[in-house]
């Protein structure tokens, strides 16, 4: 929608030079009337068209991908302009400099994975002032007010993964805990579902919790170091990013399957380390199925054809995915 002041634009110019160019003759300008008519036509049409924007925590990582596929998918099939745009690094102040830009042009909803949920408030005061659709995906801001989260039920997804893992470990040993982000609120939830879970079990320590950053640069020496701090670890749960930790492993002249790691997400290179014996399993999270539910409710809300959900969350699920069912799983998108 935020085209239609260009679209009127070139419509108003293109009928006052219609009109300008046409004045001697009064019958040329009844015969340009239908020209002109048609093209408000087009302007109406692009003013009914919605606009929405989804607004990753960053860009290029294989998770979004999948994510932009099912909202591109979903946008096309019900007739509206979907943007996926987000930074290039996983910071709050590039999320809030590019919802700023769509906010200025008047869009109809934004989303957002937020880096930072303490940024949240201030963007819901800014958006419900212009009239404009807020809700978060993937990361939820629970304490932001925000009125609907689209995404992974974290702490339930951390349970379904310690307790795979467990059982690989037969209940007992050291394990270390790796995330990407030490304020990323949903994989602080995804580590909080493990800690629950294993709390259980009283033979099961978990000696280190560190965080890789999502980066193989910065991540690798990271879990070396950790590996070379508890040399009688029996497995990794890593929250984000379990493939760093599997390069770490090789690199470290470790042979597939001497520490059970556990994952998160379904993204290659995981599946193809999976097959290697790198990784044990994973919990797969459904980011395609995400970017269609994000789209429609985007639509259902601003078209009022839904009310917010009274919980104001929508779950959309995850799979523990092992070897023996990694092909079947992959078979399809999710």
């Amino acid at each position: 929608m935020f085209r239609k002041f260009v679209s009127i634009m070139l419509v108003v110019t293109f009928t006052l030079g219609m009109v300008v160019a046409c004045a001697p003759a009064e019958k040329a300008v009844e015969e340009a009337a239908p020209v002109v008519e048609e093209a408000a036509e087009v302007v109406e049409e692009e003013e009914e068209k919605l606009t929405f924007v989804l607004i990753p925590k960053s860009v290029g990582h294989p998770f979004w991908a999948d994510l932009e596929k099912g909202m591109d998918a979903r946008a096309e099939e019900i007739g509206v302009e979907a943007i996926f745009d987000g930074p290039e690094e996983a910071l709050a102040e590039g999320q809030i400099e590019i919802f700023e830009s769509y906010l200025a042009l008047g869009v109809d909803a934004i989303g957002m994975a937020p880096n930072d949920p303490a940024t949240v408030p201030a963007l819901i005061e800014e958006a419900e002032a212009a009239g404009v659709l807020f809700l978060t995906f993937d990361t939820d801001a629970p304490e932001s007010g925000r009125k609907l989260y689209i995404g992974t039920d974290n702490i339930e997804g951390g349970k379904q993964g310690a307790e795979s893992m467990l059982e690989l470990m037969d209940y007992e040993g050291k394990v270390a805990l790796v995330t990407g982000g030490l304020t990323a609120l949903n994989l602080n939830q995804r580590l909080d579902g493990f800690k629950a879970a294993a709390a259980e079990y009283s033979d099961v320590e978990i000696v280190d919790t560190v965080a890789h950053g999502d980066a193989l640069e910065t991540g690798v020496p990271l879990v070396e170091d950790l590996l070379t701090a508890y040399p009688d670890l029996k497995a990794i749960y890593a929250v984000s990013g379990p493939n760093i930790v599997a390069e770490a492993l090789e690199t470290q002249g470790y042979a597939p399957g001497d520490i059970i790691v556990f994952g998160f997400d379904i993204f290659e290179p995981i599946p193809t380390l999976m097959k290697e014996k790198w990784i044990a399993g994973t919990v797969a999270q459904r980011p395609y199925m995400e970017g269609e539910l994000v789209v429609q409710w985007m639509y259902d809300l601003v078209t009022g054809a839904a009310d917010f959900p009274e919980s104001q969350f929508v779950d959309t699920g995850t799979n523990v995915v092992l070897l023996e069912n990694l092909d079947e799983y992959l078979s399809v998108p999710h």
